[in-house]
């Protein structure tokens, strides 16, 4: 696409040459983790997947599969956290499954990275990058996938209409970087983590217990004080269309839901 808006003909052929060699694959039913590697995918498919990933702070621009021992704890733990989500939420299991079935497990490269826990991209539409290394604890593999999955959900709602009139050069305070960011990136991470405090309270109140359910709970009090914070800045500063206004007011309303 970029190549045809550009009139890059060489371009266009080459990205019509690496579909071309892509396999057929018949997408079986039900999650799928697989390591993001030419092993696993292919080099047409893994190199595509890399440069759909490859976000503009740097922290998903050097990857390679986690090994297979460490890819094995992952994979355990992802279908661990999906089962917790039927039992306690299922619900947010179901529409999960709708929105990520497949996950690309990577990490850095550089292991003096402090890297990233999660990423999605439409330009990879159905799957979402883990970082095998940051999933530790079964709550925080629940939280990755919902806050993964609910950057998919908002890429939905606004495929074709935008959900704000501010300029990509225009950069504001961010809870989640170091560095001032634009606005719809504000957004998008007010929006997901009003999710998770939404899922989490879901999860805690439906029964889930113990250790985690501690761990768990502070995330989500996390998850609201990071809210917070960005819905401070989208008030202040955001120029939101008839869209982004309902869907931030629905968070709101959401959130007050939670506190309540």
């Amino acid at each position: 696409m970029n190549a045809a808006l550009s009139q890059d003909e060489p371009g266009f052929e080459r990205a019509c040459l690496e579909f071309l060699q892509l396999p057929d694959q018949v997408q079986a039913s039900g999650l799928r983790v697989r390591g993001l590697s030419e092993k696993e995918l292919g080099p047409t498919a893994c190199d595509l997947l890399r440069r759909a990933y490859c976000d503009d702070a740097g922290l998903t621009a050097d990857l390679h599969a986690p090994g297979v021992e460490e890819a094995k704890k992952a994979v355990a733990k992802i279908n661990l956290a999906r089962e917790m989500l039927q039992t306690y939420a299922p619900d947010w299991a179901r529409e999960f499954d709708l929105l990520a079935p497949q996950i690309y497990l990577a990490v850095n490269e550089d292991p003096t990275k402090s890297g990233f826990v999660g990423a999605t991209v439409f330009a990879a539409f159905g799957s979402i990058l883990v970082n095998s290394d940051k999933i530790d604890r079964l709550p925080t593999v629940l939280m990755t996938l919902v806050h993964e999955s609910s950057h998919a959900k908002l890429f939905l709602y606004h495929l074709d209409d935008p959900v704000l009139l501010n300029k990509d050069t225009e950069r504001y305070t961010s809870p989640l970087r170091s560095s001032p960011r634009p606005m719809e990136g504000i957004f998008h991470a007010a929006w997901v983590s009003a999710r998770m405090v939404q899922s989490a309270t879901c999860i805690l109140d439906n029964g889930f217990c113990g250790s985690d359910a501690e761990e768990l709970r502070r995330q989500s009090t996390q998850a609201s004080i990071i809210y917070q914070d960005c819905a401070t800045e989208i008030q202040r500063h955001a120029r939101m269309t008839p869209l982004g206004r309902q869907l931030f007011d629905d968070a709101q309303r959401a959130m007050s839901d939670v506190r309540c």
